[in-house]
């Protein structure tokens, strides 16, 4: 069975933590070889068919955002395909280092909120700067070492944006306090990766595609453009973790997946809300508790 990309998984997932007016969709069309050929193929020949489909969702049935549950070619003829399509219509946390110190503010506010946000994403510059120094130490793929170097950039950029919003909103931003540490090894950079990457990163991009859709429309760019980084930060992980377990022992290898799955089931009923209010909770996007909760073990499920 095919995987599923984790962008896909992110936003099918963020349905489940987010509430909202829904209304259950489905049409069959017809897709014909003289306008769609190139998507018809990728159909066929992939069973990549969600571009395809996409196409015969009409405007006014897409919402604020939509989620395709079935895309199917039920019959194929030389002009065309034939499609059953059915849709949901919805009207409406990062990587720490090693040495990091969590801010000891208490989250009360959609402000101190975005505050400490603003710190973490600046402690994430940090865990970016060492792992590409580490990946490159260790002789990783040149692909895997340039996307983490570009995650440095993209933490620079979250920190300044999200740090400037709290500021304007009255709150003081912490620089982050990272201790020195040495070098990682091979198998505690392993280690870091399942914990911090594949589930640290990979609910930071569950959170951030929530509020990207749910947040106060003023905010809904900000977090977008954190969720399409992040998404990328969490797909790096993912891409990495079978290389790093390549060099690993059997026994290193069984003790990075005992880690990743104890902290999958530690962030389980995590709240990223603190002790916001529930307007500070709907301005910023972030899902109640119990349905983000949810959100995240169908996440961990399908990504397996």
């Amino acid at each position: 069975m095919k995987k599923p990309r984790l962008v896909d998984v992110l936003l099918h997932c963020s349905l489940i933590a987010l509430p909202g007016c829904e209304k259950e969709h489905s049409r069959d069309a017809f897709a014909s070889r003289a306008q769609y050929n190139t998507l018809i193929e990728a159909c066929l020949d992939e069973n990549d068919c969600m571009a395809l489909c996409e196409e015969f969702i009409p405007p006014e049935d897409q919402g604020d955002f939509y989620d395709i549950s079935r895309c199917e070619v039920t019959s194929e003829t030389p002009d065309g395909v034939n499609l059953e399509i059915q849709w949901t219509e919805t009207i409406n946390c990062g990587r720490r280092p090693a040495g990091f110190v969590e801010p000891s503010r208490r989250v009360t506010s959609a402000a101190a909120w975005l505050a400490t946000v603003a710190t973490l994403e600046a402690a994430s510059i940090t865990s970016f700067q060492r792992l590409a120094a580490a990946l490159a130490r260790l002789g990783a793929p040149h692909p895997l070492i340039a996307r983490a170097r570009r995650a440095i950039g993209d933490e620079v950029r979250h920190a300044r944006l999200v740090g400037t919003l709290a500021q304007r909103m009255g709150a003081t931003v912490e620089p982050p306090r990272v201790a020195e540490v040495p070098p990682p090894t091979l198998a505690e950079l392993a280690h870091d990766n399942a914990v911090e990457g594949q589930v640290g990163e990979t609910i930071g991009a569950l959170v951030a595609t929530c509020q990207a859709r749910s947040a106060a429309p003023a905010l809904r760019p900000l977090f977008a453009s954190i969720a399409r980084d992040e998404a990328r930060h969490a797909a790096l992980a993912h891409d990495l973790a079978p290389w790093l377990a390549a060099q690993l022992t059997a026994a290193d290898r069984a003790a990075v997946s005992a880690a990743r799955r104890a902290a999958i089931a530690r962030t389980a009923a995590e709240d990223v809300g603190g002790e916001l209010s529930p307007t500070d909770r709907a301005l910023l996007g972030i899902p109640a508790p119990r349905t983000l909760a949810a959100a995240k073990a169908a996440m961990f499920a399908m990504l397996g």
